[in-house]
């Protein structure tokens, strides 16, 4: 019965997120959000308390670092939390990318690469498309970076003629 694995998922999901939540604090800073409603408020609270624990920069490297998973499905919510990050951090965002700091080049570097990686990536599926201009849309958010500061290469093939 589609319900009753349905309630069982649920309450595993609640029992774990909700009822552990200082033991998986680092994990929960990671996850992305559930849909909105009301069956996950209760797991969506305990990943927002999570959240709202960070600062900018731990916020912003847990995103990148959930850009790494495996899943797709974890990567595209990854970049919708990313996109949202960016335009309301924007002030902030353009402080780092600015900064000599060699941490925060590490961050902006790090973040530029792994949404090129994204972008690239070939899902072969309805929603690569949309998976793609994600990625770009966030690198449209960033802005124009010099390459050379993020020491990224972008390798150009050569046509004999």
């Amino acid at each position: 019965n589609d319900v009753s694995v349905y309630q069982a998922a649920l309450q595993l999901l609640q029992k774990l997120i909700v009822n552990h939540q200082s033991q998986l604090q680092a994990e929960l800073q990671r996850l992305p959000f559930f849909p909105s409603s009301p069956h996950f408020e209760d797991i969506n609270d305990a990943i927002k308390r999570s959240k709202g624990e960070m600062d900018e920069r731990s916020h912003l490297s847990a995103i990148t670092d959930s850009l790494h998973h495996d899943a797709t499905s974890v990567k595209y919510a990854a970049l919708g939390a990313l996109k949202s990050f960016l335009c309301s951090k924007r002030e902030w965002i353009n402080e780092i990318i600015l900064s000599e700091k060699e941490r925060d080049t590490r961050l902006i570097k790090n973040l530029v690469l792994v949404l090129l990686k994204c972008a690239r990536l070939d899902l072969r599926s309805k929603c690569s498309t949309d998976f793609s201009s994600r990625c770009l849309e966030c690198l449209g958010e960033l802005g124009a970076i010099d390459p050379a500061r993020c020491g990224v290469t972008v390798q150009m093939e050569q046509n004999l003629v």
